[in-house]
């Protein structure tokens, strides 16, 4: 049986309503920061040390996360600064890059605040400056990591894949640039007066949602 034509319409992604901008925005934000710490933590695993092989776990699993980071914070910067929504599949940080200079055509505005915004938060650290082109070569050397990391090296044929390398100065870019990234976005959406996750204060009977009433109910059953 032939496969029925999309139309226009059906392609067409619906444009979000102010409201689920925000919430979009908190969403992907939260994402990002959660991400992004827990990359850091996995990395910083003070008892994960040669010849341990947590060592091996936990840097193979710090660079998938900060490579999600990396993904939701870009996301989150084509919403706020474009009105892109990337109703795609690709999970490249290289690709939605690749989208974000092209959206800006130029190398002011954002794309100078994220070089700058990454250098400083790498100096008091130690690391060397980075350049916009260091930064996009970066990414496209790792186009394919986030599956290569996700899947200890397995392509989705069950096959070893033998692109699976990283080195310290592409950690470095990984992490000043996901923590540039979230800043950035954190100034824009406080500009716009858009709430972050900040806070893990208890949420009263009265103020809870219907799920947030069935979420607590199963936890309180099981």
């Amino acid at each position: 049986m032939a496969r029925r034509r999309k139309t226009a319409g059906e392609n067409k992604a619906m444009k979000l309503t102010e409201e689920e901008v925000k919430v979009a925005c908190t969403r992907m934000m939260a994402s990002a920061q959660a991400h992004q710490r827990a990359s850091g933590w996995c990395m910083d695993k003070p008892d994960a040390k040669p010849p341990n092989i947590d060592f091996f776990f936990f840097t193979v699993v710090s660079l998938e996360l900060v490579l999600l980071s990396l993904e939701q914070s870009i996301r989150l910067l084509l919403l706020l600064h474009y009105s892109v929504v990337r109703d795609d599949t690709n999970h490249s940080p290289y690709v939605l890059y690749k989208a974000l200079l092209n959206q800006s055509r130029s190398e002011e505005g954002i794309r100078s605040h994220i070089v700058k915004k990454a250098n400083e938060l790498g100096q008091p650290e130690g690391i060397a400056p980075v350049t916009e082109q260091e930064v996009v070569a970066c990414l496209r050397k790792h186009d394919s990591s986030y599956s290569n990391f996700r899947f200890f090296q397995l392509d989705h044929h069950g096959r070893l894949n033998a692109k699976f390398e990283f080195a310290p100065r592409d950690i470095q870019i990984f992490h000043c640039l996901a923590l540039a990234l979230i800043h950035l976005n954190m100034e824009e959406m406080t500009r716009r007066g858009i709430g972050a996750l900040l806070s893990m204060g208890e949420v009263t009977e009265s103020e809870m949602t219907e799920d947030l009433k069935a979420l607590k109910q199963r936890l309180v059953s099981s």
